[in-house]
């Protein structure tokens, strides 16, 4: 006779310690295996057995994944300390809230305003954060990149609007479902987010076809005054609305019009929405500019249902072969450079490699940025150097040279006088 324990745990179920897993093992449902009572194939133990083992079942632990847990909402402060200038010179700012109960500010001082539904906030006139700039500059390098490959007569403009309350990450789910199955004419795309003021989504695309569309023989001017002419918010059609909608109609490709037919259906058939597709009138700049725009509306709102919605997505298949700009670089600036400075000084005087970002999370801790971040940016040189002489003494390092700062403001003749190598440029990559 053998004796067999049951592990009834559910995947991604680990006992804290050995003994509560031994306990564990203990616990659980035997069943002895004898000739006269054999187990099923199939079947367990039977529906007693089956019951018995799902009534004994604990509850499953919380998954650990920061891809799955639930996300915390946005959260705004009354007040927050930003950082105005470079460092070395910088001066501490504590910026409040300007909307006072009816709002607040972010982590970057900006001021949000909370709508009546109490979670959404709205926000105009704004800076870009620096996260929104490097999101922009790549979109706008990327689509160049985009129409370039693909070429101006295989590229076109596609656009999702889905009904009232369609949120972004379901029309992302629905989009993706159409993707495995439909729309076998799409190449590859670039999608942009743009949240609605009443919390619903809407996609634009850029995407590449597999036919030729011929965009100089489409009839824009008929294009132009149909949609001057079409219906909107409950009003009639104007009197040419359906003489150019023919026109132009009649001018597209025949692939492109199987390609409306397809889009239709297939949009009834997943929940997209009103489904849009044209192609490229002029050129790369216009898609960049079209697509672009969307973006930035799209960061005056913010919902909490957002929350971990991506805003700029590329196909992760075929953009490998046209994609030219990640978001991995920093802008040049005389405060960045002087940045960059100062963390080197930190790493010569801590006795860390500059290019060993383990060694110096180690040294300093992993939120050493955020941690530090005040020393870095107000202590002027004089202090700067004492801090160092401290990091030497205590993990044995160099203490670095004394330099001397440049003015954040090069005149034309200390420009001249530079290297070439040396002037300012407008990206610097890690």
């Amino acid at each position: 006779m053998t004796t067999v324990a049951w592990d009834n745990s559910l995947p991604g179920e680990r006992p804290a310690s050995e003994s509560d897993a031994k306990k564990g093992r203990e616990s659980g449902l035997r069943c002895e295996l004898t000739p006269d009572r054999p187990i099923q194939s199939g079947s367990g133990e039977g529906e007693q057995a089956d019951a018995a083992r799902s009534a004994a079942r604990p509850a499953a632990l919380p998954c650990l994944s920061s891809n799955n847990y639930p996300k915390c909402a946005y959260s705004l402060r009354k007040t927050v300390v930003t950082y105005q200038g470079i460092p070395g010179s910088a001066r501490e700012v504590t910026c409040k809230a300007f909307f006072g109960e009816s709002g607040g500010l972010d982590r970057e001082g900006r001021d949000w305003l909370v709508e009546k539904d109490g979670v959404t906030w709205s926000n105009w006139g704004a800076r870009e954060t620096s996260a929104e700039a490097k999101r922009a500059f790549a979109l706008r390098n990327n689509l160049k990149s985009f129409f370039d490959h693909y070429g101006r007569d295989h590229c076109a403009f596609f656009t999702l609007s889905p009904l009232p309350g369609t949120e972004p990450k379901e029309l992302a789910g629905r989009f993706n479902d159409a993707r495995k199955r439909e729309f076998g004419w799409m190449l590859s795309y670039v999608r942009v987010l743009e949240p609605r003021r009443d919390g619903t989504a809407h996609h634009h695309y850029a995407v590449a076809t597999k036919f030729d569309m011929h965009p100089d023989l489409f009839d824009w001017a008929a294009f132009k005054v149909a949609q001057e002419q079409a219906p909107r918010r409950g009003t009639p059609p104007g009197p040419l609305f359906a003489e150019m909608r023919g026109r132009y109609s009649s001018s597209a490709t025949p692939e492109l019009r199987d390609c409306w037919k397809e889009n239709k259906a297939v949009s009834k058939a997943y929940g997209l929405g009103r489904v849009e597709m044209l192609p490229i009138r002029t050129c790369a700049v216009a898609m960049g500019h079209y697509v672009g725009k969307y973006l930035a509306s799209g960061t005056h709102y913010r919902n909490a249902k957002w929350k971990g919605a991506r805003r700029v997505e590329y196909d992760r298949k075929e953009s490998l072969l046209w994609k030219s700009c990640g978001s991995a670089f920093g802008f040049v600036s005389e405060g960045s450079r002087e940045w960059r400075k100062r963390v080197d000084e930190m790493a010569m005087a801590a006795c860390v490699e500059r290019d060993d970002t383990v060694g110096f999370r180690r040294t300093f801790g992993r939120t050493w940025a955020y941690d530090m971040r005040a020393t870095i940016m107000v202590t002027p040189p004089e202090e700067w150097r004492e801090h160092l002489s401290y990091f030497v003494e205590v993990y044995d390092g160099t203490m670095p040279p004394m330099r001397k700062a440049l003015s954040p403001r090069l005149s034309e003749a200390q420009r001249a006088g530079l290297p070439r190598s040396a002037e300012p440029t407008t990206i610097e990559r890690p």
